[in-house]
């Protein structure tokens, strides 16, 4: 008798049929081109483009309609996980369309159609209930719901929190500026969180460049696999782990094909069978000692239902070969090193995105009970060890030498020779540690090789003095500190320490209370939080090892900036492209050090995002970019003509053969001063660096510095010969016309600094009489500040600007416009009026809020013109002294400059009268109060509300 979830199955998947007979599977295109639906052809390969990149969590659509952009991505998503938010109730769109229940069947017949169904999960909620429970990391996000401005911002901020550093955000309708998403993307453009990749059709793609954190906690299914379940310490620690996360369920899967042994397990233990019917978040691999079968069994997790996989490193580097078989088999997404003895050279072998070296820990509270006794008052003292193969010798090596009165005890499973004259006490469990250490009088752990030595954390924080090796000791046992550290080679040493123990009590008993001390910051709750952090997945792949900034990759930040120290000495106010920056490391130590700007370019966004974090300075601009081939990547929009200093650190090797000349020179031409290149030996000989670099009119400056396994060697080298093309700077002065600019100008020119600077309206110049459109693109005002060493924004009274700009085009500029209406038209009319400047001030505004320029101001010209000047000088970047600054204030008067401009003696031609009319006309604040009505100036107060 089937059950009745089998007739309900049966039952589906004959409506399956009946609509597949009704509807038979189109091609593709045939679908794009027929069903009916809100985007075109185009738009939805564009959408299937960005969906196929998607390789991390998931993607979610906010408003689906009748599913023709869902089958879209459900088909670049090739099986990824596709969640349609759509509630399909009773709806009017902005723009009249009508949209109700019956599109949720048409929704599930194009599901069933193009077989779309099978990685699409349609949730008929709205887009704020479905968001309040959601953990998942999103890929992909594409917002089509209502394109109301309200409601498309509302749908932006509820969901992409959850979107992943480097994750693609689609918008449909920005095409229509009066519309949501067109307003959204303009406010969105300008910010360092967001990259315009491009737009198809109505659709608008960006990405995001801020790290994915998680709004909640979510619950964790964690899943350890093992050969055997045993009371080994690598198994032990995950049962301690999850007592300090009891809302997260952790179970054992057992793949041995022998019959468990008979024994206690405080976690669920499952068979293969069983943990493959669940999803899991996260999937642990401890440990190597596993047979050959169950190490090819590693490979059976690498699926999406087992989540992340985490590989253990539960040991030092003499078993690297079996840790890298099963980190071969496994494929871990993160790999965590439980203790030091690991190389950066080692941990280059491991695959893996993140790697984190995360020490074992010990109950303190559960050993701190124990009530130790002094060893010199008790008739035998006991030493305590653990008993394993490979201390056998050393322990029967032991025993003869040791002084009358002392015994050794050792833990472990029961030996079958045992030693004469030792006591052996089993395999203990955790209850059983504090009557064990409560009757010895020290602890031996003479490892050769080891992780993690738990008896020497278990002995220092129950206060019992111990002697041991360094093997799996490193972060606690310092000699003479915290314990008596010894060669385990030689046993001799052991039994002479025992002496000193007898001998020096007060010593001993000192070092027992730091030892105590020490250990207590090795606790389970901070470890398993710490775990816990590093294996939820935050969307990046790590280069850089800085755990203290979350970053997990295989590579120091001391590496990254080993051998800079000489020219990090020198970037005081100087500007630094990095290429390839990582996760700005580098960049970081560049600001720390004085830098006015960097720079930096990264292929991984996630990385890109990971260097904002972590240099949050406004004129910190990092991208992500390849720099091959060099003739694409120097049409980036924020690229410096040149920079003071070029890092070129860790790229050079990862460049393609056939690009990596065209690079290097292309780095070096950007360079005023510096350049820095870290390499691997064998590119230097191979490509000619040094030759080359020399070439181009550089000399090394540092000595030979050893070569990094992480980079290679490093060479910092000073421009010797100057190269014009790069000797002047890009310094920027921008104004609305009519603010006040030739005053400062003039000032500047009495200084000889004029010259070396850019002065700009940017793009509103009014003198063009075709009248061409005004660009109020605030991406481009931000790349364009970053683009210029310096910017000064001058900034007046736009009530005095709209008057002496009316006296302007009426006058100097009457032959481009001849604009015959009076001041009252003139600020109202669409062109020249009021809305544009207000538009214009509002945006610069931005700017200077974002620190890319310098607010100066007219006002601060009448109060204190030589103060402003200096202000300016300083802000560009310039020298000039204070009595420079004090003569070319006094020779720029007003009346000076009146008299200057009428007799034509000045040089520029921006300072004569044209058209019979002055450049120079009143230069006094409140002046536009005697030139407007009453109703003009309450019109201009209005338009100007948040601006004077």
């Amino acid at each position: 008798m089937p059950t009745r979830a089998a007739r309900v199955l049966a039952k589906l998947r004959a409506i399956r049929g009946r609509f597949l007979r009704m509807a038979p599977v189109d091609g593709l295109d045939a679908f794009l081109e027929s069903a009916r639906g809100g985007i075109t052809r185009d738009e939805a390969r564009a959408l299937i483009k960005y969906a196929g990149r998607v390789d991390r969590g998931c993607a979610v659509e906010v408003g689906s309609f009748r599913g023709k952009s869902a089958v879209a991505l459900a088909h670049g998503l090739a099986g990824k996980p596709l969640y349609c938010i759509e509630p399909h109730e009773a709806f009017i769109g902005v723009r009249g369309g009508v949209f109700g229940p019956e599109d949720r069947a048409a929704f599930f017949a194009n599901m069933l159609r193009m077989e779309a169904y099978r990685n699409t999960r349609l949730i008929n909620l709205t887009s704020r209930e479905a968001v309040m429970g959601w953990t998942r990391p999103i890929g992909m996000l594409f917002i089509d719901g209502d394109h109301r401005y309200a409601a498309v911002r509302e749908d932006f901020e509820l969901w992409t929190r959850h979107v992943l550093a480097g994750g693609i955000i689609a918008l449909d309708d920005t095409h229509r500026p009066e519309l949501g998403p067109a307003r959204l993307v303009g406010e969105l453009l300008p910010s360092r969180e967001w990259v315009d990749l491009e737009r198809v059709g109505k659709i608008r793609f960006l990405q995001k460049l801020t790290p994915y954190v998680p709004t909640a906690r979510p619950r964790l299914d964690i899943l350890v696999v093992c050969h055997e379940v045993n009371s080994a310490g690598g198994l032990r620690r995950f049962q301690r782990v999850a007592r300090c996360l009891p809302n997260d369920r952790m179970a054992f899967v057992r793949l041995s094909s022998k019959p468990p042994r008979n024994q206690t397990c405080e976690l669920e233990l499952l068979t293969l069978e069983e943990a493959s019917a669940h999803r899991w978040d996260i999937t642990m691999v401890p440990g190597q000692a596993f047979p050959k079968e169950t190490i090819e069994q590693f490979s059976g997790f690498i699926d999406p239902r087992f989540g992340q996989r985490i590989q253990h490193v539960l040991n030092d580097a003499h078993r690297k070969s079996g840790f890298l078989a099963v980190n071969r088999s496994f494929c871990p997404h993160g790999v965590v090193f439980n203790n030091r003895h690991w190389s950066v050279e080692d941990k280059t072998e491991f695959l893996g995105d993140r790697f984190l070296t995360l020490e074992g820990a010990v109950d303190a509270p559960l050993l701190n009970r124990s009530s130790h006794r002094e060893g010199s008052n008790l008739h035998t003292k006991w030493i305590g060890g653990v008993d394993r193969a490979r201390l056998r010798s050393f322990w029967h090596e032991l025993v003869p030498l040791l002084p009358p009165g002392w015994r050794l005890k050792l833990m472990g499973p029961l030996p079958r020779e045992p030693i004469v004259g030792v006591q052996y006490v089993g395999e203990l469990t955790d209850g059983d540690l504090p009557t064990f250490f409560e009757d010895l009088s020290a602890v031996f752990s003479p490892e050769t090789h080891a992780g993690w030595a738990n008896i020497v954390a278990e002995a220092m924080a129950c206060g019992v003095p111990v002697v041991c090796s360094h093997a799996g000791t490193l972060p606690f046992a310092r000699d003479l500190d915290t314990a008596l550290v010894r060669s385990e080679s030689i046993v001799q040493d052991w039994v002479r320490a025992l002496e000193w123990i007898e001998e020096d009590p007060e010593r001993i008993r000192a070092i027992t209370v730091r030892a105590r001390e020490q250990i207590s910051h090795f606790d389970w709750p901070s470890y398993s939080e710490r775990l816990r952090g590093f294996v939820q997945d935050d969307g990046r792949s790590h280069y850089t090892m800085a755990p203290e900034h979350g970053f997990f990759g295989k590579w120091p930040s001391t590496d990254r900036l080993s051998g800079l120290e000489r020219l990090l000495a020198e970037m005081q106010g100087c500007s630094v492209l990095d290429l390839g920056c990582a996760e700005g490391v580098a960049a970081r130590a560049c600001f720390v050090h004085g830098a006015h700007a960097v720079h930096g370019f990264e292929r991984d966004p996630s990385r890109v995002a990971a260097a904002l974090q972590l240099n949050p300075e406004p004129l910190a601009f990092f991208r992500p970019a390849s720099v091959s081939p060099w003739g694409a990547f120097k049409q980036e929009k924020a690229l410096r003509v040149a920079y003071d200093v070029v890092l070129y650190l860790g790229l050079h090797h990862h460049i393609p053969a056939r690009h990596r000349r065209e690079v290097l020179l292309g780095a070096l031409r950007r360079s005023r001063r510096w350049f820095a290149i870290r390499t691997p030996r064998h590119l230097w000989d191979t490509d000619d660096l040094h030759a080359t670099i020399l070439a181009e009119g550089f000399e090394r400056v540092d000595h030979r510095i050893p070569e990094l396994r992480s980079e290679g060697e490093l060479g910092i080298y000073q421009r010797a010969v100057d190269d014009p093309r790069l000797s002047r700077r890009y310094l920027r002065f921008v104004s609305f016309p009519k603010s006040g600019r030739t005053w400062y100008r003039y000032a500047l020119t009495q200084l000889g600094l004029a010259d070396e600077i850019t002065f700009d309206h940017d793009g509103f110049d009014f003198n063009d009489g075709a009248m061409p459109p005004f660009d109020f693109d605030e991406s481009k005002r931000w790349c364009a500040c970053h683009r210029a060493d310096r910017v000064v924004y001058l900034h007046r009274d736009p009530r005095e600007v709209m008057v002496s700009l009316f006296h302007q085009v009426t006058g100097r500029f009457r032959d481009f416009f001849e604009y015959e209406g009076n001041v009252s038209h003139f600020i109202r009319e669409p062109y020249f009026g009021a809305h544009n400047l207000a538009r214009f001030q509002r945006m610069w505004n931005r700017v200077v809020a974002e620190g890319l320029a310098v607010s100066v101001s007219y006002a601060d010209a009448h109060r204190d013109f030589e103060s402003a000047m200096r202000k300016v000088v300083d802000a560009l970047g310039l020298q000039a002294s204070a009595d420079e600054i004090r003569e070319s204030s006094k020779r720029s008067a007003f009346d000076k400059m009146k008299q200057v401009e009428a007799e034509g003696a000045f040089e520029k031609p921006w300072l004569r009268v044209r058209n019979e009319a002055p450049k120079v006309r009143r230069g006094q604040e409140g002046s536009f109060r005697s030139e407007l009505s009453r109703a003009d100036q309450d019109y201009l107060d209005e338009v100007f509300a948040d601006l004077i």
